[in-house]
């Protein structure tokens, strides 16, 4: 069943749709269709900024101008532009708005922004395809180091956000861990309360959900360290100074890689020194490790395994609060150890100083909050 907000959304697009549709501007004179159009890239704007147009003056004026398009060809005037125009400069990072040309890209580029999230619900955008609309250097004040491959997410929901597919899958694992702390001290609270005998119950589906959890935990850990070696390896694959190497020429050219191999045929051939690095080799060695437990738990199977002539479904049974504390702990390691010890320009985490730093083994709640918008 369609939830009823998607189906306000729809709506509201559909009326923004007609509202940059080219019928609509060609109702306008000149003077009223230049002022018409400051209110679809201050539409733009709102968009960028906070997603939610429909609340906005810009997106209100553009509608009332298209119900009363005769009226507004009669009164419009030069100073009414440039009033305009100084108000929608002053509030947004526009390049020039004086420039017809570029006007005509920005209310383009909402056109077909709006078409698509109608018919294909799309969100994510290169940056080269939208750098040249607005300046969304100055809009993120630095906070991120974009580069023409890099995806933008545009909506209708929230502020525009480069997506980082390592920053998603991490804050999946910390939102996972706390769901697996706040479990684990209610189920310590109730087994060693005077209701034990009366929750056995509880209690019995509390462990199961614990149970569930830890394995969960292990494998949104290896998938944050899976996530920053793809994001490295797309971002590397896109960098043309990179694709010259002699060194990884040929694994660049690949479109289908492992993450063992990023690191030992990308990250360790660029940087010897990180492949000599005592601490990253420990991280590495024990990450291996986590992964095979890892897809012992993606790929359960009943087998034996030849090494150690056990079940391979053992692995299910032997997991441990201690164990699952230092593998989380451990890949988040091994990933911090790699980026801070990349060059500059290779580096992802320049997000991470914003955020609570985890430590796992303390079992304690780990906040997700930016530490500078708290």
């Amino acid at each position: 069943m369609e939830n009823i907000h998607e189906k306000m959304d729809e709506a509201l697009l559909e009326i923004l749709k007609d509202l940059v549709s080219r019928s609509t501007i060609k109702k306008f004179n000149r003077d009223s269709r230049k002022i018409y159009k400051l209110l679809l890239c201050g539409v733009f704007g709102e968009i960028i900024h906070n997603g939610a147009f429909y609340r906005t003056d810009c997106y209100k004026l553009a509608y009332d101008m298209n119900e009363k398009y005769d009226y507004c060809n009669r009164v419009a005037t030069v100073e009414m532009y440039e009033e305009l125009l100084e108000k929608i400069d002053s509030s947004f990072y526009f390049f020039d708005l004086r420039d017809s040309n570029y006007v005509n890209e920005v209310t383009g580029f909402l056109r077909r922004f709006i078409n698509e999230s109608i018919a294909k619900k799309k969100r994510l955008y290169l940056y080269s395809e939208v750098e040249n609309l607005y300046d969304f250097k100055l809009l993120y004040s630095g906070q991120y180091q974009l580069k023409s491959h890099h995806w933008i997410d545009i909506n209708i929901y929230h502020f525009a956000t480069p997506t980082l597919p390592e920053y998603y899958n991490y804050i999946d694992l910390i939102n996972s861990w706390n769901d697996f702390v706040n479990k684990s001290s209610k189920f310590r609270e109730i087994h060693f309360s005077m209701e034990k005998e009366e929750k056995r119950g509880e209690i019995k589906e509390l462990e199961y959900s614990i149970n569930s959890n830890s394995r969960f935990l292990i494998i949104l850990a290896i998938t944050f360290v899976e996530s920053y070696l793809y994001y490295y390896f797309y971002n590397i694959k896109a960098d043309e100074s990179k694709n010259g190497n002699e060194k990884v020429a040929g694994f660049l050219k690949k479109s289908k890689v492992d993450d063992t191999d990023i690191i030992k045929k990308l990250i360790f051939k660029l940087h010897n020194e990180i492949a000599q690095d005592e601490e990253v080799k420990t991280l590495f060695n024990r990450y291996t490790k986590h992964n095979n437990l890892r897809n012992r738990f993606v790929h359960a199977s009943a087998f034996i395994d030849e090494s150690n002539q056990m079940s391979q479904l053992q692995p299910l049974l032997n997991l441990t609060q201690d164990k699952v504390c230092s593998i989380c702990q451990d890949c988040v390691d091994f990933v911090v150890a790699i980026d801070e010890k990349l060059p500059e320009d290779e580096r992802l985490l320049f997000w991470w100083d914003q955020y609570q730093t985890p430590n796992f083994k303390k079992m304690q709640h780990i906040s997700t909050l930016n530490k500078n918008k708290m």
